[in-house]
């Protein structure tokens, strides 16, 4: 009987928030940039135009972008270390970087691919106006061609993203544990800042770093790359990057390091053990997925002799990720805010994904 009046509760709180914002709606968002929400029950749908964010107010999503630019991380030859340089506009850096693989590898196509808003679950985003960057490759230019898109998502990296916020379930259920967005929160965070190293580099740079490294190795063994994010700011949230890689890639890395400082090693997120959580659509269909990818992606890095969590490298989670997620997608975390990423280490975190990789559809066949 609880559990009913909770779910009802659960209901009626989504609606009136939608309701609320509905009123409250100025436009301040994109075009197309709409919160959809389907109420299964009586076939209605509310729209909203804004965000709510912590105070319970609205959030114009381009006044909470500032104009400075963040960093890009550079390595170092001389010195083998990953240090901050200033970041060139983000637009044109993936022109420029787009037409240079163009023009000097012809063994893949670029193409910019945009949120399909007839997806499923699309309509969830908020800040959905940028595009992700597939790297095709060419089969008749491959000699190892695998006929697999991996997408490479470098976590962080929207700015603005912490102050607007999406529904944090496609079902409007409260989350069932804390982190980012605490436990009973409807809505989470679009995208969260990061954390910073203890050394002061920024972890979206360090994810962005690694994705890099990945993005080479996966084209070098024959699989076509979905690069996520590209700069400082990807105009994407995370349930847009969600649904590009749901619609456009056959698995879904998203690269992050931890919070804690006790560098505790590599783990993945594993769907929280609640019972509610884990009979949600689509989580319900693909959980096995999700486990069996970070499963081989975690004996990768055994058998490469590096650091694991807690020997399982798993911890318990609720993201936005894996609950909107209908392919095999994981969160990695490779480390915290103690980890000292040097080029090697940066090298070897992107290789053992890679190998994780290659094991888990060596498995599914």
């Amino acid at each position: 009987m609880n559990k009913l009046i909770n779910k009802k509760t659960n209901k009626i709180i989504a609606t009136l928030l939608i309701i609320s914002l509905i009123l409250i709606s100025t436009s301040c968002a994109p075009k197309k940039s709409l919160i959809s929400a389907q109420i299964s029950d009586d076939k209605e749908t509310f729209t909203s135009t804004q965000a709510l964010n912590d105070n319970n107010t609205t959030t114009d999503i381009s006044s909470s972008i500032s104009d400075n630019k963040n960093d890009i991380i550079d390595i170092d030859a001389s010195t083998n270390t990953l240090s901050n340089s200033d970041n060139i506009d983000g637009e044109n850096q993936d022109k420029k970087r787009i037409e240079a693989d163009s023009s000097t590898d012809e063994k893949w196509t670029t193409e910019k691919i945009y949120v399909d808003f007839t997806a499923p679950y699309a309509t969830y985003s908020i800040i959905n106006n940028g595009y992700a960057v597939l790297y095709k490759l060419k089969k008749n230019k491959t000699t190892n061609y695998k006929n697999k898109t991996i997408a490479v998502n470098a976590g962080h990296g929207t700015k603005g993203g912490e102050t607007i916020k999406t529904f944090a379930h496609p079902d409007f259920s409260p989350k069932v544990t804390g982190g980012a967005n605490a436990e009973g929160s409807i809505l989470a965070s679009a995208v969260s800042s990061g954390m910073t190293f203890i050394n002061g580099m920024t972890e979206a740079n360090a994810n962005l770093v690694v994705a890099y490294l990945l993005k080479d190795k996966l084209l070098d063994s024959g699989y076509s790359v979905l690069m996520i994010r590209e700069n400082d700011d990807c105009r994407l949230d995370n349930i847009a990057r969600t649904v590009i890689a749901n619609e456009n890639s056959d698995a879904h890395i998203a690269i992050h390091f931890d919070s804690t400082r006790s560098d505790k090693g590599i783990f993945y997120i594993v769907p929280y053990n609640n019972q509610s959580y884990l009979d949600m659509e689509p989580l319900k269909s693909n959980a096995k997925n999700i486990k069996a990818l970070g499963n081989s992606v975690i004996k990768a890095f055994k058998e490469m002799g590096e650091k694991v969590w807690k020997d399982s490298g798993t911890l318990q989670g609720d993201l936005t990720q894996l609950s909107f997620s209908t392919n095999a997608s994981i969160d990695i975390e490779l480390g915290d805010r103690a980890t000292e990423l040097t080029k090697e280490k940066a090298e070897t975190f992107a290789e053992g994904i890679k190998r994780g990789i290659d094991l888990y559809f060596e498995v599914e066949k």
